[in-house]
């Protein structure tokens, strides 16, 4: 854990992706018991089918509302309207439900082009992606989060979980018990970043120094997954041939 302000306190932007779920709730009451602020990007099909979870969640004091398309495509692979039509109407979903207005846009699974750009300025929307994952979705532990986000945070951070995933949870109920002690004040998105400009592209605040420190780091552990599967292909070769014979 790192910091560059003068009293030690690192900012953070905790954001939750792909809700409202089943288990959204249960994470706004551990969010607000620990009187933590964080983003929610929404999704406007799920919105539609929970319209009193997006309620409640924009009732909150401590939490901002984001949009984060309405059916979760690969929108570089749609056609142009059905870009325009994922960004907007689940931007007016959102609007409509909690009274809010919705300025910032996350595309699913950060994936964008010009034309997802294009679309989110019209509407008056930034594109927030992150600048640290926490793999909720991939690993699907709530101790892995946890340790993820305790050990890894920085200053100026835009941390990815997702309230979808029953694990995150926990997992955030975990790291904020060890994290809120260590002068880490959570933030909305915007308290973050400050004003935004439609269309532009943010990833948070963390230092350039931080930034190659995890690209680095991000190669590794690619080559070391490609090296652990050719591992386990190899060895599984073996076996059948083994079986074979």
């Amino acid at each position: 854990m790192g910091s560059t302000r003068n009293d030690g306190t690192i900012k953070v932007a905790l954001t939750y992706d792909d809700g409202p779920t089943e288990h959204t709730l249960d994470l706004l009451d551990v969010l607000e018991k620990a009187g933590v602020k964080a983003t929610f990007f929404v999704r406007g099909d799920r919105a539609q089918s929970r319209p009193e979870v997006l309620s409640r969640l924009g009732s909150s004091p401590l939490i901002e509302i984001a949009g984060h398309s309405m059916t979760h495509p690969d929108l570089r692979v749609v056609n142009d309207s059905e870009v325009s039509v994922e960004v907007i109407d689940s931007q007016m979903v959102i609007e409509v439900i909690t009274g809010r207005r919705v300025v910032h846009f996350r595309p699913p699974q950060g994936h964008y082009d010009e034309r997802v750009r294009r679309a989110a300025m019209a509407c008056g929307q930034a594109l927030i992606l992150w600048t640290l994952t926490s793999l909720d979705w991939k690993h699907i532990s709530s101790s892995m989060t946890a340790k993820i986000v305790t050990e890894s945070i920085r200053d100026g951070d835009i941390v990815l979980l997702h309230d979808s995933e029953p694990s995150t949870v926990d997992g955030t109920r975990q790291f904020l018990n060890r994290l809120l002690g260590r002068r880490v004040e959570f933030v909305t998105v915007s308290e973050l970043l400050g004003p935004t400009q439609p269309g532009h592209i943010y990833r948070g605040n963390v230092s350039l120094r931080t930034r190659a420190l995890r690209r680095i780091l991000g190669r590794l552990g690619r080559h070391a997954e490609k090296r652990q599967s050719a591992r386990r292909s190899r060895q599984a070769v073996a076996a059948d041939g083994w079986e074979e014979s």
